[in-house]
């Protein structure tokens, strides 16, 4: 650590509550629609944590830059060419000579007594001790350099400290404690409790010292900074936009202390889907950083932070070549068993996982977790969520029991200090049941998904924060990827109503929220409460996306839908039509977003009436579906739908030859999708064959009976949609 200048924030670790954000297996339709939309506009990545929710698009890993290398071979290859330099020079660039060594570590310790005095509330000591430093610095680094500038600052603020009644300097102090503690707070992984004791800090500084003082830029950092890791976004990137502005205009453009809130700015970037801009930002913070106080700390993880945005910019690359750089200077500044050279560890971990190295991702993750048992010991909120990327590396390999017996490890331990539960242990019950529901352990990963809602329930009773909702939509996704819908519906409604009540996020990961849950109110049968829901998606996604844009055809999608389900026709055919021409005019010709926006239409046409509509342009759907090949799904979908317009026009012909289709479809599907989900499709296309197909008694029985031991299998796994319930008592 650069004891010069001491920046206080925390370091980046990876979390499990910070995920990959993709389209769910269930929502078939609407989630398809998103991928699809971004395959056509070129994807946005979003990833919430080492690089977090996340979230608005897929990720593809990142490859591997070239053949049979090993971490080894990597990090040799980067000594060679990388030499850590901290060396202090003179105005003129020369390195200091000895003398002037010795007097810049007098003036550092000037400093040093300085914020001694500050923090005993004698202002003018500390403001005549900082002017010594400064005239020090002054005449042996010149005008320019960064000590020079920040004792400078530092002065003129105990300045105005000094100029303050006695009542505003007993707030000021009362403020420096405050911001002592929200750093204690994060250090220690309590974000909700840093976000609070720095806001109150921010506050007193800004009264007492106006809002563009250097002291109330240093809250805004450290508020902006908590307010990231708990993912409330737009409060964090205004306050963290606001801390550069005020850093540039008081300590320049060019200082460390600019470089670090550009640094939080990047890593807001990288969380709304921005890697490129990411990229610029941190690029310019290592810049500055390595230009000043040289290969420092803090130099070490902005590079780390810039090799996250580098990858998931698709750059293994650079993202390798940042990341060993980073891990260089962390292992030669703090040692290679300090805190933060574990964190450079667990990250680069993070990035072979990307790259499919998994034996050098696992090797560096037990080697991350042992350096951090060691550096700061096992309820560290590091060494915690150290503990888990190894159980979801071990997942990764495949070793299930290792993975569940660290996840347990951990859980336990968790529930002997109920009082520090936070984020982190809420998703590791969630990363449990998931591994166990991988397992075939039904049983026991259901206990753990509750666990996780119950953790849920204890953390929203003390934050509001996003970040607890996401990790619920997390576990109800975690139930409808095995189907669990009676279980998953408690949890969605349970988020979806910490959502209406948190009007001032507005956020793509709030939509999609909202969006899962409508197409689960459908599929359950409360059509007037998915109304309810996408209405209130659609609101949302256009004032996140803008009206007409393409990001909200998913939205629109599936509110058409529950208008249909609502026997709202008029406006479902509005909405469906907004859709289709959302496809004509912002997607490619003919790509399978275009199908998707058809096919909604298609279906309010047909359930109008209107079969000549319909036909037409389920026809027309249907044709680009077979081109596309890859959905089975859609394609599925628009062949029942075109089986009821032949239906309702009497040509029995082409109805027997689109039933028999959607069938052979389905099973197709059904082979490769071995799961409830493949059944459930199968079931579909059964029962709208058994009901328009002209088929012969024998025929029938048989299909009847195929789709009563289908029906019956999601029934006893508990399955079932509102439709499947009803089909089985018709049976």
């Amino acid at each position: 650590m650069n004891a010069r200048f001491k920046p206080e924030r925390p370091h980046r670790l990876f979390s499990l509550s910070q995920r990959l954000a993709f389209p769910l297996p269930w929502t078939s339709r609407t989630a398809l629609v998103v991928g699809l939309v971004l395959i056509c506009l070129g994807s946005a990545v979003a990833q919430e944590g080492e690089a977090t929710d996340p979230p608005a698009a897929t990720s593809a890993p990142t490859t591997q830059p070239a053949g049979g290398m090993t971490h080894e071979k990597y990090l040799s290859a980067a000594r060679k060419e990388f030499t850590v330099s901290t060396v202090l020079r003179a105005p003129d660039g020369a390195p200091l000579k000895l003398d002037g060594r010795k007097a810049v570590a007098k003036a550092d310790a000037m400093m040093s007594d300085a914020r001694t005095q500050r923090g005993s509330g004698d202002f003018k000591g500390a403001a005549a001790m900082a002017s010594k430093a400064f005239d020090t610095y002054q005449k042996v680094l010149g005008d320019e350099h960064y000590l020079t500038t920040a004792s400078r600052v530092f002065q003129r603020s105990m300045d105005d400290f000094a100029r303050l009644p006695p009542d505003g300097q007993k707030k000021m102090m009362e403020a420096d404690k405050l911001a002592e503690a929200a750093q204690a707070a994060s250090d220690k992984g309590l974000f909700a409790d840093a976000e609070k004791n720095a806001d109150r800090a921010m506050r007193t500084r800004e009264e007492l010292l106006g809002p563009k003082h250097a002291e109330v830029g240093e809250s805004l950092r450290q508020l902006g900074a908590a307010q990231l890791e708990l993912q409330l976004y737009a409060r964090s990137k205004s306050n963290i936009e606001r801390a550069v502005a005020i850093f540039e205009q008081t300590y320049g453009r060019n200082h460390p202390r600019t470089a670090i809130a550009l640094d939080r700015l990047g890593w807001m970037y990288i969380h709304e889907g921005r890697p490129e801009e990411a990229i610029k930002t941190l690029r310019d913070a290592a810049y500055i950083l390595r230009a000043t106080s040289g290969d420092t700390a803090e130099a070490g993880e902005v590079l780390d932070n810039l090799g996250t945005a580098f990858a998931l910019n698709g750059d293994a690359k650079d993202a390798l070549n940042k990341k060993l750089h980073s891990l260089i200077i962390r292992e030669t500044v703090l040692g290679p068993k300090a805190r933060d050279t574990a964190v450079s560890l667990s990250n680069l971990a993070w990035l072979y996982t990307r790259m499919n190295m998994l034996d050098d991702a696992l090797r560096m993750r037990e080697q991350a977790y042992a350096t951090l048992l060691e550096s700061v010991g096992p309820d560290h909120t590091y060494t915690k969520l150290e503990l888990s990327n190894l159980a979801r590396a071990h997942e990764t390999a495949g070793n299930f029991d290792r993975a569940v017996a660290l996840y347990k490890e951990q859980i336990e331990r968790d529930d002997q200090h109920p009082d520090v539960v936070d984020i982190n242990a809420m998703a590791r019950c969630t990363a449990l049941a998931s591994v166990l529901f991988n397992k075939g352990d039904f049983d026991e990963a259901r206990k753990y998904a509750a666990k996780s809602v119950d953790r849920a329930k204890f953390l929203l009773q003390t934050t509001a924060a996003p970040a607890v909702v996401n990790e619920l939509f997390n576990v109800a996704n975690e139930l409808m990827r095995h189907r669990l819908m009676d279980e998953a519906m408690p949890v969605f409604a349970m988020q979806y109503e910490r959502d209406a009540k948190d009007t001032s996020a507005l956020s793509s990961a709030q939509v999609r929220r909202m969006e899962s849950y409508g197409q689960m109110l459908i599929d359950m049968g409360q059509a007037s409460k998915a109304v309810e829901v996408m209405r209130r998606a659609v609101e949302l996604s256009e004032k996140v996306h803008g009206k007409g844009e393409p990001a909200t055809a998913t939205a629109l999608i599936t509110y058409s839908e529950a208008l249909c389900a609502a026997n709202q026709l008029s406006e479902a055919e509005q909405v469906a039509d907004s859709v289709v021409k959302i496809a004509e005019s912002r997607l490619t010709f003919r790509s399978a977003g275009s199908a998707h926006a058809l096919l909604a239409a298609g279906r309010v046409y047909n359930q109008q009436k209107r079969t000549d509509l319909a036909k037409f342009t389920l026809e027309d759907a249907e044709s680009i579906f077979v081109e596309y090949q890859r959905d089975f799904l859609g394609k599925i979908e628009c062949q029942l739908e075109l089986a009821k317009c032949y239906h309702a026009g009497g040509d029995k012909p082409r109805t027997e030859a689109t039933l028999s289709a959607a069938v052979e479809s389905a099973r197709e599907l059904a082979k490769v999708n071995k799961t409830l989900y493949g059944d459930a499709v199968l079931a579909k296309a059964l029962w709208h064959q058994l009901k328009m197909g002209e088929l012969s008694s024998s025929k029938q029985e048989e299909v009847r009976t195929e789709l009563r031991k289908l029906l019956e299998r999601l029934r006893d796994a508990k399955a079932m949609s509102a439709a499947e319930r009803d089909w089985l008592e018709t049976l």
